[in-house]
C-alpha cells in the first residue's frame, strides 16, 4: 500500500483502516510512504503492519521522483506482493512505474473528484499516460467513475466508498468538550468537522448559524479542524457577534467524543471528494444536514429518511433546515435512526469486502492462495 504520507486526511485514514483490518485477517501488509515531507504518522498502524518510509534528496524534482521509483521497485522485489495499491494520483503513478517489468499487479485509488484535484500539469499528463496501465482504478462516487471513463478512456473503474470505523479510535490530541464549551455535554450542540479551508464552506455555515441564533439562543456550534482559514473565520465569528456560541477547538484526536456530545451534524462544503465526516456523524446516529455540492453528499444521503440535502450555496434554506431539525424532536429522532441504518453501507467489513472482490479479480490465483482458511 503506497501513499505520500500518513498525515491527517481521508485517503490516509482509509489506508490505515484497511491495512489494520487485513493484517488482522493474517494478510501480510506493507505500507510505504513516498512523500517529500513526512512527519510523524497521524494514523496508527497495527504492530504487524510493515512500515517503510522512502525519503529522497535531489536538487531536481525529476531526479527525486526517479529515485523514488527505483527505491520503491527494490521494496516490491524484496517483498513480492500479490497486489500493490496506490493512494492518490502521485502514489498511483509512482507505484505503477515501479511495477513495470515485475509482473506485480497494481491498483490505483482516487480520493477526490478527479477534475477538482489540483495537480501540476506534469502529473496530469502522467495520469493520462499511466492510468491505463493500472489493473483498475477505484473512486468513491459514480460521477468520478464517469469522469475517468470519459476523460482518460479507462474501463476498469470501480466505485468503492470509504470505510468508517465505529467507534472511532481515539488518539492525540485528546480534548474534552468541557475544556472548550461552557455547557459540558450540552444537548444543544451543532457540530461540523473538516479542514479550515475555503472548500469546506464554513463561512456559509456561520452565515446560516447567525440566522439560527436569532430564534434558538440556547444552541451552539463547534467546528472541529484546523487550516489556513482560521483567522478569516475568527474575524467572521466576531463580525457576526457569535463569539459566545461558536467554538473552533482545532484538531482533536477523540472525535468520537465530540460526535457523542452533539445533537446535529451540518456540512456546507463547496467541494467534497466523498464526505468522510458526514458518514462518521451518521454512524454515531446524528441527524445530518448537507449542502448538495459536488460530489459526495448526494452519494451518501440517498433518501430523505437518511438526512437533509440542501441546494448548493443556498444559505437561507440551510438556515431553515437547521431550524426545522432544532424545533422538531420527532424529526431529529427519525433522521437519527435513518442515518445509523444508512451508515452500515460504509462499515469496514462491507467496504473491505468490495476491495477484496476487486483484488481477487486483478490477482485471482495469488489471492486464492493467500486467503486465510
Amino acid at each position: 500500500m503506497v501513499i505520500g504520507a500518513l498525515d491527517p486526511g481521508g485517503a490516509e485514514r482509509v489506508l490505515a483502516v484497511l491495512a489494520n483490518h487485513w493484517v488482522e485477517r493474517d494478510w501480510a501488509i506493507t505500507v510505504v510512504t513516498v512523500g517529500d515531507e513526512q512527519g510523524e504518522d497521524f494514523y496508527r498502524l497495527g504492530q504487524r503492519v510493515q512500515r517503510i518510509s522512502l525519503r529522497t534528496t535531489s536538487w531536481s524534482k525529476v531526479f527525486k521522483n526517479v529515485k523514488k521509483i527505483i527505491l520503491l521497485r527494490r521494496v516490491l522485489l524484496a517483498s513480492g506482493p500479490d497486489v500493490v495499491i496506490g493512494f492518490m494520483p502521485s502514489a498511483n503513478i509512482l507505484a505503477s512505474l515501479a511495477c513495470i517489468g515485475t509482473g506485480f499487479k497494481c491498483i490505483g485509488s482516487e480520493h477526490t473528484h478527479p477534475p477538482l484535484a489540483t495537480l501540476p500539469i506534469i502529473w496530469r499528463v502522467l495520469r493520462r499516460v499511466i492510468y491505463p496501465r493500472l489493473g483498475a482504478v477505484t473512486v468513491m462516487t459514480s460521477e468520478s467513475a464517469e469522469w475517468l471513463k470519459t476523460n482518460l478512456s479507462l474501463q476498469a473503474v470501480s466505485v468503492i466508498p470509504n470505510p468508517v470505523t465505529f467507534p472511532i479510535e481515539s488518539g492525540e490530541p485528546e480534548l474534552a468538550l468541557d475544556r472548550v464549551i461552557a455547557q459540558q455535554d450540552s444537548p444543544n450542540l451543532i457540530i461540523s468537522v473538516g479542514r479550515l479551508v475555503p472548500e469546506k464552506g464554513f463561512d456559509r455555515l456561520l452565515a446560516a448559524f447567525r440566522m439560527v441564533r436569532d430564534d434558538a439562543t440556547n444552541w451552539s456550534l463547534v467546528i472541529v479542524g484546523e487550516g489556513s482559514c482560521r483567522e478569516a473565520l475568527e474575524r467572521q465569528i466576531d463580525d457576526l457577534g457569535l463569539r459566545d456560541s461558536v467554538y473552533l477547538p482545532g484538531l482533536v484526536g477523540n472525535l468520537g467524543d465530540w460526535y457523542c456530545g452533539a445533537s446535529i451534524f451540518v456540512t456546507a462544503s463547496r467541494v467534497e471528494g466523498f464526505g468522510n465526516t458526514l458518514v462518521e456523524a451518521m454512524t454515531y446516529g446524528l441527524p445530518v444536514i448537507a449542502m448538495d455540492c459536488d460530489v459526495g453528499p448526494r452519494n451518501i444521503i440517498l433518501n430523505p429518511s437518511e438526512g437533509i440535502l440542501i441546494p448548493d450555496g443556498d444559505v437561507q434554506l440551510l438556515n431553515s433546515a437547521i431550524q426545522r431539525v432544532i424545533v422538531d424532536e420527532d424529526l431529529r429522532a427519525k433522521l437519527s435512526q435513518g442515518a445509523r441504518a444508512a451508515s452500515k453501507r460504509y462499515s469496514v467489513g462491507a467496504v473491505a469486502e468490495s476491495w477484496e472482490r476487486l483484488i481477487e479479480e486483478i490477482a485471482p490465483l495469488e489471492m486464492a492462495n493467500a486467503s486465510p482458511q
